[in-house]
């Protein structure tokens, strides 16, 4: 151990010596740097005291050396070794490891020379761990809840919006989907409750902080929402202009790029109205993504269109998603569509998250509600309205009226 803690010299070559997995050289990079970069938690190791540590079962520090070996080191003691450490690591290692034992060092801290990693316990690292931290989510709302007088739309919604997936927003009509979406840009505001882009709560911000936020978050709308009066062209290059881009040749090959990427890049000089409906919505969604945003938001993006030009969008939707790492947020009926495009699925019901998750978790569902949903079966009590017995009697049948029999 102390060939390992010594001098720098001396423990990059022990280390490549007795280390053959690499573990205790990234030990040494790591401790050399006293946990800077939050791999080792900074340790007070003055006046520690190693035990007799073995290594095959031969002791590897002589008894005139079991003195104090551990010192607290100033700022350039660990530059300057870490910086030997770093110079000479072989890289990768060509040799297999050994297994060496140490135990009671310093404050009673385990270490696994193996993994190159402290922790406050006895307990021993895996051989291999897995340091990767989940990536926080694009977008999130937390408790959210909205109100329009009386009337209460969403009644303490929390979701996460994972970075780089499509997530599919489900419900029935009027249960709030695209009050959802309105607070994702905050186009709404909520009555409680918080909305996040990224680390940053947006719905607080003024509109003129909203403002950079808002350019990363593009908006296919239900009804593609083109200017009747300006040329597909225009229509694309519109938001660019509007955030000020000024030289032409930049917004046409920006414009150009966008429409090849939804295959329509013949259509520039032609107006909306020689578009049909599937066209129509493929020329917004170039317009939503021109500005090059990290999340897009997807109104009904198959409403109207037949299955073909359906799935086209579809194609399109994963397209963004695979090949720009475009978070995507869909809010839709089409069944179809959702199972295709979803990563994961989240049932709006009654203003309130009913069920979340991957969307093999909605197949195997058991809640009634969500079944019939699936299936496309009208809820029990929306059948009893329909069959109740006898008649309205606001809603009288019209009079029958006798036809002479001459005619």
């Amino acid at each position: 151990m102390h060939e390992f803690i010594g001098e720098a010299r001396r423990c990059v070559e022990g280390a490549k010596r007795s280390d053959l997995g690499g573990g205790v050289a990234r030990f040494l990079l790591e401790f050399a740097r006293c946990g800077e970069s939050g791999v080792l938690a900074p340790l007070e190791l003055s006046g520690a005291e190693l035990a007799q540590p073995t290594a095959d079962g031969h002791s590897k520090i002589s008894d005139h050396d079991q003195a104090t070996i551990v010192k607290l080191w100033n700022d350039d003691d660990r530059s300057r070794m870490a910086h030997d450490v770093a110079r000479d690591l072989p890289t990768p290692f060509e040799v297999h490891a050994q297994s060496i034992n140490a135990e009671d060092f310093a404050v009673e801290h385990s270490i696994d020379l193996h993994a190159g990693l402290l922790r406050p316990d006895h307990r021993r690292m895996p051989k291999e761990p897995d340091l990767t931290m989940p990536a926080p989510p694009q977008m999130r709302v937390v408790d959210l809840h909205k109100s329009f007088g009386r009337l209460q739309v969403l009644t303490g919604i929390s979701v996460d919006f994972p970075r780089g997936q499509t997530t599919v927003v489900l419900g029935p009509s009027g249960c709030g989907k695209s009050v959802l979406l309105k607070h994702l840009v905050v186009i709404e505001r909520p009555t409680r409750g918080e909305v996040w882009f990224e680390a940053t709560r947006i719905d607080r911000l003024s509109e003129t902080a909203l403002g950079p936020i808002r350019r990363r978050i593009g908006f296919l709308f239900q009804q593609s929402a083109l200017f009747d009066s300006l040329t597909v062209f225009e229509n694309v290059a519109f938001p660019l202009r509007e955030q000020g881009m000024r030289d032409g040749d930049e917004i046409a090959g920006r414009v150009e790029r966008v429409l090849r990427m939804v295959g329509l890049p013949e259509k520039a000089k032609q107006m909306p109205a020689d578009l049909s409906g599937g066209q129509r919505k493929r020329i917004a969604l170039a317009r939503a993504i021109v500005l090059e945003p990290a999340v897009v938001l997807y109104d009904e993006p198959t409403t109207g269109l037949d299955p073909i030009r359906a799935d086209v969008i579809n194609e399109l939707v994963l397209k963004l998603r695979d090949e720009l790492s475009i978070t995507g947020i869909v809010v839709t009926h089409d069944l179809h569509s959702a199972f295709k495009l979803a990563d994961r699925m989240v049932m709006i019901h009654e203003g309130k998250v009913r069920l979340q998750g991957v969307p093999e978790l909605f197949r195997e569902s058991t809640d009634e509600m969500i079944r019939r949903f699936l299936a496309g079966e009208a809820l029990p009590e929306e059948l009893a309205e329909i069959r109740r017995n006898g008649h309205d009697p606001v809603l009288r049948p019209p009079p029958t009226r006798s036809t002479p029999a001459s005619l």
